[in-house]
Order: structure tokens, then sequence, then C-alpha cells
């Protein structure tokens, strides 16, 4: 609860600074981290500096895997990473831009499988996973303008992350883990390519 009241007295500061800037710039894209995981952005602020608002991954997937003569099973999948965050501009050269910064995120998932059961005699096994994490980014990288319109950008974001992992079974807990990084690898390596108006 502290943290998140942290947060909020944070995003409160800053919207008040916000409010006080003038010519406006938006940009909205996609961006990529690893090549198997895309997002959206959205970019609010001016030449100097901007707001960003990130959804890196939502997934929602259901599967029945069927077995002859066993019990069938489903699976139930669905998560999403969403931050919040502000960068900064600084030339490099007449097109290249160092920008920096950082975010807040949020992540969850839930995996959850089922033994589906037609007999009213036998009871069907549940089991579920849940994960958490959240935390801070730092943002280092470059921004190319390709044009007054369409923006290139590279970045890599270290985070200090919180997170907490719960496995059940049968809606009794078996399992918890919580715990704290720092981490800065590749995993952190963003490309974005977005429409600025």
């Amino acid at each position: 609860m502290k943290k998140i009241f942290l947060l909020m007295t944070i995003l409160s500061v800053s919207l008040l600074t916000f409010g006080q800037e003038k010519e406006r710039l938006k940009e909205v894209g996609l961006v990529f981290s690893d090549l198997d995981e895309f997002g959206f952005v959205y970019k609010i602020g001016h030449e100097k500096s901007m707001w960003r608002f990130n959804v890196i991954s939502l997934n929602n997937s259901k599967g029945d895997l069927e077995r002859e003569g066993e019990m069938d099973e489903e699976y139930k999948n669905m998560g999403f990473n969403f931050s919040l965050g502000k960068e900064y501009y600084s030339p490099l050269s007449s097109k290249f831009q160092f920008k920096y910064g950082w975010d807040v995120f949020y992540g969850f998932s839930k995996h959850k499988e089922e033994d589906v059961v037609n007999n009213l005699w036998v009871s069907g096994n549940k089991l579920e996973n849940k994960s958490k994490n959240y935390g801070v980014n730092l943002v280092l990288g470059v921004n190319y303008p390709i044009n007054d319109h369409i923006v290139l950008g590279a970045e890599v974001t270290p985070a200090f992350s919180w997170y907490k992992n719960e496995s059940e079974i049968n809606d009794e807990k078996i399992h918890e883990t919580k715990g704290h990084s720092w981490e800065f690898s590749n995993n952190h390596a963003r490309i974005s390519l977005a429409y600025r108006f």
C-alpha cells in the first residue's frame, strides 16, 4: 500500500509540471522487445521531453488437450505489462538525439490448468500459477527522426523490480516466492517506430 501511495504522489507532482508545457507534440507507435514481444507506445510533451505510456504485451488464450482413455485438460493463460514514464532529449548531432529518463511498470500473468471430468463421482484437479512484478526502469537510448513525422528509436531499460509468484492446487496455496532484482541485460533492449503529430 505504501508503494502505491508513493507512486500516486510522484505521478500527481509530475502531472502538475506537465500542465505548464506550451507547444504539444504527440507520438503513437510500436515498440519491439527481443523481436518476440511487441506493444504500443503513446507519448505527449514537447521537443525537450515527453511523457510515455507503454503497453508491451497483452495476452489471453484458452486451449484443450484431449487424450483417449484419460481425463481431458483445459488450459487458460492471461497477462499484461504496462509502464508509464518520462523521457528527456539532448542533441547528439543534427539528426540523432540522446534520450534518457525513467518508467514505472507493472506486469501480471496467470496460467491455469484444469481437468475436465464428465463423471460426477470423480473430481478433477485444478492448478493455477500467478506472477506479479513491478518496479522502475531507467531509460537510455537514441532517437533518429527520419522526417518531421516518423521517429525511429532504440533504448535499453535497466530495471529494479519486485516480484511475487504463487502456485495453487485445488485452491490451496502450495508455493510462494517473493523477492527483488536488479537487471541489465539484452532482454531490456527495445526498438520503437512512432508517428509524430
